[in-house]
């Protein structure tokens, strides 16, 4: 698997649009069920919360992402195995990072 990891100002989601993306799930009120298609789905929202924020999600990106889980009928333990499989690749980077800068 290659990963591209860009800068984090490349991709950011506008403010407006998180808080635009909170109301939608929360408003909608209607939850799925705990399917593989909504596992699905929450995974690749939460690759794209990660991919724009470079693996740092702030609280407003947890909230979304809580209220989609929600929505979607994930279970917490299925919400944490996803993100512990989509955060593992920016955490690697920025420990081998923080290895490669203390050498120099």
């Amino acid at each position: 698997m290659k990963l591209v990891l860009q800068h984090p100002s490349e991709n950011r989601l506008a403010e407006a649009d998180k808080q635009e993306l909170l109301k939608q799930a929360v408003c909608d009120g209607i939850v799925f069920k705990n399917t593989v298609e909504s596992k699905n789905q929450y995974r690749e929202e939460f690759e794209r919360f990660a991919r724009a924020n470079f693996g740092e999600l702030s609280a407003l990106d947890r909230q979304i992402l809580a209220a989609l889980r929600i929505k979607l009928g994930v279970l917490p333990q299925q919400a944490a195995a996803i993100k512990k499989e989509v955060l593992k690749p920016y955490k690697d980077y920025n420990r081998k990072l923080q290895r490669y800068q203390q050498l120099l």
